[in-house]
Order: structure tokens, then sequence, then C-alpha cells
């Protein structure tokens, strides 16, 4: 609606105000008939001969329509353009934004240690990309003043193998300071290899 209204104030004039509209639906019927001419085709499955048929009856008179339109391109037409131009843009780049994985490893540190935690399904499902491996990091801490290195990282797998899911309880004593080390990413990286080799050892 504020896109509406600052489009016709912007113009000043019904008549310029006219030949935009008139580019606009124009454009859309020509749109229209070649996606319905694809829906023939490869929906409906009907014989392409249909299809291309129905796309020159009908694209013909639109395409006239749309070249009767386009001499009115620079007296007012042109500001379409402008909103096509940003609005495709905008759409192409979070398209490839929602197809395009992230390469690498991705931490998620929560308080869950069970399941998925409520946050990254929200993530998932309104950016719908993340890392290639994504790890659900947890600290617990033990009684104790040291935990051994060795029974430190508690590696789990979270989900079908191939979705590449693993979660990673680190336990700690009141006397680790696991978080302060350079290597704390390094070494779970390689407790999860170390799952991965002895998960494919067992099921041979």
């Amino acid at each position: 609606m504020v896109l509406s209204i600052a489009f016709t104030i912007g113009l000043h004039d019904t008549s310029k105000l006219a030949r935009a509209t008139g580019l606009s639906v124009t454009t859309c019927l020509l749109v229209t008939s070649c996606l319905m001419s694809l829906v023939i085709a490869l929906y409906w499955e009907k014989h392409l001969f249909a299809s291309v048929s129905f796309l020159l009856f009908f694209g013909s008179v639109e395409a006239i329509y749309l070249t009767s339109t386009l001499t009115s391109f620079f007296h007012g037409a042109w500001c379409l353009f402008i909103l096509f131009v940003f609005f495709m843009s905008n759409m192409a780049a979070w398209h490839y934004g929602t197809l395009k994985k992230v390469p690498g490893i991705g931490f998620v540190y929560s308080d869950v240690d069970t399941g998925i935690p409520a946050f990254f399904t929200h993530i998932i499902s309104n950016i719908a990309a993340f890392h290639q491996v994504v790890v659900f990091v947890t600290f617990k801490a033990s009684p104790v003043p040291y935990v051994h290195e060795s029974r430190r990282y508690l590696i789990g797998g979270v989900g079908p193998k191939e979705y590449k899911m693993y979660r990673c309880i680190v336990r700690y004593g009141y006397h680790d300071n696991v978080r302060d080390t350079d290597d704390f990413e390094d070494d779970i990286i390689h407790s999860i290899g170390e799952f991965i080799m002895r998960e494919e050892y067992d099921h041979e």
C-alpha cells in the first residue's frame, strides 16, 4: 500500500500513471501466457504442439500490445523497470541464499542435551540454509576437579547419517578451563572424526 501511494505521488501525472499501468498489465499477460504454456506441456502433460499453439496464439496478441506500450517507456513507464530490477534482484539473492549451503562446520551451543533446540528449528524454517556439518554443543559440569580428556567429549549422532548432524556433550570439572583453550573446537572435530570411524567400523 505504501509503495503504491509513493508510486502514485512520485509520478504526479495521471497520464504517466496510465502508461505505467498499461505496460504492467500487458507484461503480466505475456508472462502468464508463457507460464500457462509450460503448465500445458509439463503439468497437464499435453502434446508439445498444443503448448506451442497456445503460446503463439495468445502470446502474439499480447506481444503486439506490449510493443505498443513500450513506446511510452520514457514517459513514466520506466519506473516499473526500476521496481522490476529491484524486486528481481532481491528475490534472486534470497533464492540463491536459501539454496546455497554454508560450507564448513557449524557449532550450535545450547543447554539442551537431547533432541534439537527450538531456536535452531526456527532458524532452519526461516532461512533454510546452514553449514554442511552441524554440531550441537552442550556443557555439563561434573562434581570433580578435573575430567580426563578421554572422557571429556561425549559424541553422538542426531538424525540420519546423511544429515551430518552430531551432538557433543562437553563434561568438565570445576577446575577445568575448557572454553579458554585455543584448540577447543579442534578437539571436538577430532572426537567427531573418531566417532564416525568407530561407527563405520561397527557397521562393517
